[in-house]
C-alpha cells in the first residue's frame, strides 16, 4: 500500500529497512538460528547480547577461568568464534523468540511491518512489527490498538541491521548492557 506524498525513492528506502528486519525475524525468531541472523545484527547489539549473556553466566564463566571481556568480544564476532557460542546462541534465540512470540505470535505468515518507520536519527529508524492476522484487512490504522514488537534498525556499512528487538532503546554496551528503559 502506498502512502500519500511518498515518492518512489522514499518507498524503496523504507522497503530496504523493513526487508532487513523481516530477514532477521525469519532467521532468529523463525526457523533459523542466531548464526544465520548474525550478519543482520548491528555490532552494538552483538556486543550487548554477548555482554548480557556473559553477565548472566558470570559464575560458570569464572569457574572456567575465562575473561569476561574476551568472551563477550569473541561471541560478538562474525560466526561462532568461541567454544561457548552454542550455549550463547541457544539462550539468545530463546529470549528473542520469547520477545517476538509474546508480541506477535509464532507464525511468520502473520508478521507485518508498519510501512512508515519512525526516525531516531539520520541512520537509525524504529519499526513496529504487528500480528496482521489481528488487524482488519491486515492493515494497521493509527487509531487502532495493536500489540507490537518494536525493532530499532541502523544503517551500518551501507546495510540496514538490527540494533534492538523488543525495545525502542538504542542499546549501550556495559556490565550489564542497557537494552531497555
Amino acid at each position: 500500500m502506498r502512502r500519500l506524498g511518498m515518492d518512489d525513492s522514499e518507498s524503496l528506502a523504507q522497503a530496504a529497512v523493513a526487508d532487513a528486519a523481516h530477514k532477521f525475524l525469519l532467521s532468529a525468531a523463525g526457523d533459523g538460528g542466531l548464526l544465520r541472523a548474525w550478519p543482520l545484527v548491528d555490532p552494538t547489539l552483538r556486543i550487548c547480547l554477548a555482554q548480557l549473556w556473559v553477565h548472566a553466566n558470570r559464575g560458570p564463566i569464572t569457574r572456567l577461568d575465562f575473561d569476561f571481556e574476551e568472551v563477550a568480544a569473541a561471541l560478538a564476532k562474525e560466526g561462532p568464534g568461541h567454544r561457548l557460542w552454542s550455549n550463547f546462541e541457544t539462550v539468545t534465540v530463546r529470549a528473542l523468540r520469547k520477545t517476538v512470540y509474546a508480541g506477535i505470535g509464532d507464525n511468520p505468515e502473520n508478521w507485518g511491518i508498519a510501512s512508515a518507520p519512525r526516525l531516531i536519527d539520520v541512520e537509525t529508524k524504529l519499526l513496529y512489527v504487528h500480528d496482521v492476522s489481528k488487524l482488519p484487512g491486515a492493515v494497521w490504522e493509527s487509531d487502532t490498538y495493536s500489540i507490537v514488537v518494536p525493532m530499532v534498525m541502523r544503517l551500518t556499512d551501507g546495510e540496514w541491521r538490527v540494533l534492538n528487538v523488543g525495545s525502542d532503546v538504542v542499546p549501550e554496551p556495559g556490565w550489564p548492557p542497557r537494552l531497555r528503559h
